[in-house]
Formats: structure tokens, C-alpha cells, sequence
């Protein structure tokens, strides 16, 4: 049901879906009904598959969309999944697409949309590699920051102000562009869904089959900060507002995904697939599916 004055509204939902053709990335305006219309289509030329699948998320301005994608087949190979997808930013306006270079992982946190129109990337740890890389990238500039290389895992990482702020286990932590962490505070389980507020606090899911919404002030935050529950849900889907958009929480929709670009050269000691070794690993894993 719309509310009250929804014609006068400038609020703006996202959702993606994937296909044979690509991974669609789609938006919706209150002041139309939420009448919903494809933005733009992801996909990668030579690469045949049955379905994309990727991630996306909507920036704070609510102008650009950074997706996550990739094949299907790419989940079925570790190293693909944790380093292997393909990013872009969308305009939402005119569905312009800015390919980036750098892949990413097809994690359901991924990409992390925070304040100031930045957004971070994450490359995920692997059997080989127990690190992480962390990206941020401007979607004002469509630059990307260095990476910051992080030893373990690191998940939910979010862009804010002049950090990044992800999930190191059950610890809330600041990561700095040193890659100096700093512990926020300690959760009971280990947090996801993490977004900038618009007091300059953080607002974390917890897991559990009721959602529990917990935000942590600025002044409150350190070593032995704790969050204040900020409200619970019956359902697994933790609407958001900031600003004049909503977003659904990726945790919500594993099977939603989105888009992210291979490297066009491998950078060899850290880790990155390269485009030529993600193409012979694509089809190395389309030949043993169809086996």
C-alpha cells in the first residue's frame, strides 16, 4: 500500500535479478506507483552462462548503483567467488555504465554502499590465501582507492567518511588506510548489514530469526562500546531509511545479485585473478558441468 502524498515523493527503491542475458539491475519511484524499469544489464562479452548473479547496492545521494556480478558457475569455484566477480556504477538517471578493473567477491555483503557516494569492495579470503583486500571507491570520480591488504577475514565492509568500518568475528572494527584496525565494539554474533546513519552513528543487523537492529553513536563508541537496540523484526528483511531512499538488506536476498569487472592484468603476490586465468577457470568449470 502507498502512504499518504506518495506522488510528491522522491523515495527510490533498488532490486537485481539474473539471466541468460545478463544481470539486470532495476529501480522504482514512489512518485510512480513503484512501477519498476531496468536501469541497466551486466554481462561480459564471450562469457556463456545460464544465469548472472551478483549483489547491488544504492549510493547515499541515490544517483549511482555499484553492483557485484558475475557467472553462475563462478560460485562453484572458491577462488572465482572470493575474488572473481565483476564491479560497475550505474547511474541512475541515465543507466550509464563505468566498468571497474578490479574484482571483487560475489559475498552477499558485497558491495558496501556508505556515506558520501563511496562505496567498498572487498576481495575475501581463500584456502590459499587467508587475507583480505579491501577497496573503496568513489562513485562521484569512479576512482578506486589502494587497496588495503588485511591478514584474516574481514566482512561487511562499509565506506565511511574517510574509513571503512566491516566485521572482523564479533567485533565491530574502523579500518583505517593504513590498514590499522581499531576495535568500535564487541557484538554477540557476528554483525552484518552495516550502514553509516544519519547522526553519524552505524546501524548493524545481528543474526537470529528475529532481526535485531542495533545502532551505535559516535560518542559511544570503543573498546568496550555496546549497542543500543534500536528496534527488532519478525521478518528477515531489515528495511532501512536514509535519506529519501530505502534499501533492502543484502542478507535478505542471497539469491539477489549483481555486477563487478575482472582485472585485465593479474597483479601477481596478492592474490587477484587476472582476466585470462578467470576465463580459463570459467570454462574449465562449464566443461565439468557438463559432465
Amino acid at each position: 500500500m502507498l502512504g499518504s502524498s506518495w506522488e510528491a515523493s522522491n523515495d527510490l527503491a533498488i532490486t537485481a535479478t539474473g539471466d541468460a542475458t545478463g544481470f539486470h539491475v532495476m529501480a522504482a519511484r514512489a512518485g510512480d506507483g513503484y512501477a519498476w524499469h531496468t536501469i541497466a544489464t551486466l554481462s561480459e562479452p564471450g562469457m556463456d552462462t545460464d544465469q548472472w548473479v551478483g549483489n547491488a547496492c544504492l549510493t547515499s545521494s541515490g544517483r549511482q548503483v555499484v553492483a557485484t556480478y558475475a557467472p553462475r558457475h563462478f560460485t562453484n569455484r572458491a577462488w572465482l567467488f572470493s575474488r572473481g566477480a565483476f564491479a560497475a556504477v550505474i547511474d541512475v538517471k541515465s543507466g550509464k555504465i563505468t566498468k571497474l578493473e578490479d574484482q571483487v567477491s560475489l559475498a552477499y555483503y558485497n558491495p558496501g554502499c556508505g556515506s558520501d557516494d563511496k562505496v567498498a569492495l572487498t576481495q575475501g579470503t581463500t584456502e590459499e590465501r587467508m587475507t583480505t583486500r579491501l577497496l573503496t571507491v568513489d562513485t562521484s570520480t569512479k576512482s578506486v582507492s589502494r587497496p588495503i591488504l588485511l591478514d584474516g577475514q574481514i566482512t561487511s565492509a562499509t565506506a565511511v567518511a574517510d574509513h571503512i568500518v566491516a566485521a572482523r568475528g564479533n567485533k565491530l572494527v574502523k579500518v583505517a588506510a593504513s590498514g590499522k584496525l581499531k576495535t568500535l565494539a564487541t557484538t554477540d554474533s557476528v554483525p552484518f548489514g552495516i550502514r553509516p546513519t544519519a547522526d553519524g552513528g552505524r546501524r548493524v543487523h545481528g543474526p537470529g530469526r528475529r532481526r535485531r537492529v542495533r545502532q551505535a553513536l559516535p560518542q559511544r563508541l570503543g573498546a568496550g562500546a555496546r549497542f543500543r537496540t534500536a528496534g527488532r523484526s519478525e521478518s528477515a528483511f531489515g528495511h532501512e531509511r536514509q535519506g529519501l531512499h530505502y534499501r533492502q538488506d543484502a542478507s535478505a536476498w542471497p539469491t539477489a545479485f549483481a555486477h563487478v569487472r575482472h582485472r585485465r592484468r593479474a597483479e601477481r603476490g596478492d592474490g587477484v585473478v587476472g582476466r585470462r586465468s578467470a576465463d580459463h577457470e570459467y570454462r574449465a568449470a562449464r566443461a565439468q558441468a557438463r559432465q
